[in-house]
């Protein structure tokens, strides 16, 4: 019986230290103190109505210059009403912490902008911070709170897109999405998470041409990651292209063909943007039109300002929705 007793404790050390410690094949998406690092992580909930609810969230950590920096924007569009909330948080004082084994963490202490946080564990992400604008409107501050549960992931599985700048992303989790702001709601949808680092290569491309990323959920299952660069002229280039199947199979796809159905978008916010692709990849069933569910959705950071927001995928032939999903647009 005793002997049972040690089998059984060390079977559930072993366990534990399988979901609290990271894997070599999990670092990319880790945040590490030696090295400067963005997260992309989004999804698309509904409402107790049905209506979508797209949440984003940029992350961005450095701590290799000898100065802590951290900064986090939040944004969320809802269908129910076509109303977009954003937030920025810049922190660069001692108050920024980072664990780097599981339960992954930054949090950011800051009076001046507000508190921010990411936790990420084994069966959940936790984003916390706040919301201050309101179709680009200044509104009295209010917390945001997203809750993403998954099924335990020992490891997470990711892939790697791109070497410079270096890109990883995870496999779309199926996840229960709990969101708190004004109401709650709680519903199911796909949750991405990637990782950029290498920043500097990123704003190099962005001074001459817009850098987008895209991550679409497809209505027959599947799920598809893009980034491309689009030149003042209209003139794309897809740099990385990742599909999975309807089963969760994941390859990266090339022949991936990304055109700009309008060149120069003006929004009412700093900078044109464009905003309508045409995607299509031969040999497959998909032949489709990105468009913006709201034209003006730009995150206000001065002159780093970029766009940031829910998009849907349409038929061209038809207008008949055949997706949707949420897409970053850099311009420095």
């Amino acid at each position: 019986m005793k002997n049972c007793l040690i089998i059984f404790s060390l079977f559930a050390f072993l366990c534990s230290c399988s979901v609290s410690h990271t894997l070599p094949a999990e670092n990319p998406l880790l945040p590490h103190r030696d090295e400067a690092k963005w997260w992309i992580i989004n999804t698309v909930s509904k409402d107790k109505n049905g209506k979508d609810i797209h949440v984003c969230a940029l992350l961005s950590m450095e701590f290799t210059s000898g100065e802590k920096y951290g900064g986090c924007f939040f944004s969320t569009w809802s269908e129910a009403d076509s109303v977009f909330y954003s937030g920025v948080q810049n922190t660069g004082n001692p108050d920024l912490q980072l664990k780097e084994q599981f339960p992954v963490s930054i949090t950011a202490k800051d009076s001046v902008s507000g508190d921010w946080s990411w936790t990420m564990k084994r069966n959940i992400t936790t984003l916390e911070g706040i919301l201050n604008k309101r179709n680009s409107l200044s509104i009295p501050p209010s917390s945001f709170k997203a809750s993403l549960g998954y099924e335990t992931q020992k490891p997470f599985v990711l892939s790697h897109m791109l070497s410079s700048p270096d890109a990883w992303i995870a496999k779309p989790l199926n996840a229960k999405i709990t969101l708190e702001a004004d109401s709650k709601s709680i519903s199911t949808g796909k949750l991405f998470i990637s990782t950029i680092t290498g920043r500097t290569v990123l704003f190099e491309r962005a001074r001459k041409d817009f850098v987008t990323w895209l991550d679409i959920s497809l209505n027959p299952g599947e799920q598809l990651s893009l980034l491309f660069r689009t030149d003042n002229k209209g003139a794309v280039k897809v740099d990385a292209a990742m599909l999975w199947d309807k089963n969760g199979n994941s390859m990266l796809k090339s022949g991936i063909e990304v055109q700009t159905k309008r060149v120069q978008i003006k929004t009412s916010g700093s900078k044109p943007y464009p905003l309508y692709y045409s995607i299509t990849l031969p040999g497959s069933n998909i032949n489709i039109s990105e468009r913006p569910r709201m034209q003006n959705q730009e995150i206000e950071n001065n002159k780093s300002s970029f766009w940031m927001g829910a998009v849907e995928v349409v038929d061209p032939n038809t207008g008949v929705q055949q997706g949707k999903g949420n897409m970053y647009v850099f311009k420095q």
